[in-house]
């Protein structure tokens, strides 16, 4: 748990992880992690860089440059996972781009968190889930090098219904996952930080604060950064998974 601080410019970036709205919930607001977290934060500026469907290697070549001009006090990265579900994964060259990531970020005076998946072996196999976890303790290893959090939910069990987070795609998170994301966030940042975030369904606006997080999210839709990336089934053949269930991370 760190310190409880203001936090003034907050950055998210990598693939769907960060950006993906995930299917509703009764009971929870139609609001991804992200947003649930800078709407209890009210930070300064907030920034989110997503693209759906990216590999560590092009998060690093396309958001890196653009999140260190941004300048944030607190970066969170979601990369790795559209490496991890192919057979052709190399862990040792995904290391070197979420190093170089979490790295400079680090040095420009962000604090860095990443993120570790929910178990998604029953979509796509033991095999695989176990490659997402490698990903996960690697990702950790290097975040905790550069003295950033890493947040994991491969364990992740409530009441032994892991299944509830998950949306009808069975890979991303619905909305009681992102509210389970978020709160989990907010638990690392400090307690304290946990006053702004609303469960009810008809939590209210919060003014400036939530239209701002609204028009954000409208323009990166439009730019691609907050639609579904493409298809998954190139993945799922790869895996022999069934393409029927999901789309890519």
């Amino acid at each position: 748990m760190t310190e409880t601080k203001a936090w003034h410019r907050i950055l998210v970036l990598g693939d769907s992880i960060a950006v993906h709205r995930g299917d509703p919930v009764d009971g929870y607001p139609t609001r991804t992690w992200a947003e649930r977290l800078v709407l209890a934060l009210t930070p300064d500026e907030y920034r989110n860089l997503g693209v759906s469907g990216s590999r560590a290697a092009e998060i690093r070549a396309g958001q890196l440059g653009p999140a260190l001009a941004f300048r944030p006090d607190l970066a969170i990265l979601a990369a790795g996972a559209n490496d991890s579900v192919r057979r052709s994964f190399r862990p040792g060259l995904v290391e070197a781009d979420l190093e170089g990531m979490i790295g400079a970020l680090a040095r420009a005076g962000a604090l860095v968190v990443t993120l570790g998946c929910f178990d998604l072996s029953k979509t796509l196999g033991a095999e695989t889930a176990g490659r997402l976890r490698a990903l996960s303790v690697l990702t950790e290893r290097l975040c905790h090098r550069y003295g950033g959090i890493h947040v994991d939910f491969s364990g992740h069990r409530e009441d032994g219904r892991q299944a509830d987070v998950l949306g009808s795609d069975g890979l991303h998170i619905n909305a009681r996952g992102h509210a389970i994301v978020a709160e989990a966030l907010l638990d690392e940042l400090g307690p304290e930080s946990r006053h702004g975030l609303l469960d009810r369904a008809d939590d209210g606006d919060r003014g400036g604060q939530r239209r701002a997080v609204d028009e954000h999210h409208r323009q990166a839709e439009l730019a691609g950064g907050g639609q579904l990336g493409a298809g998954a089934a190139a993945v799922l053949a790869d895996q022999h998974v069934d393409p029927v269930l999901a789309e890519e991370t």
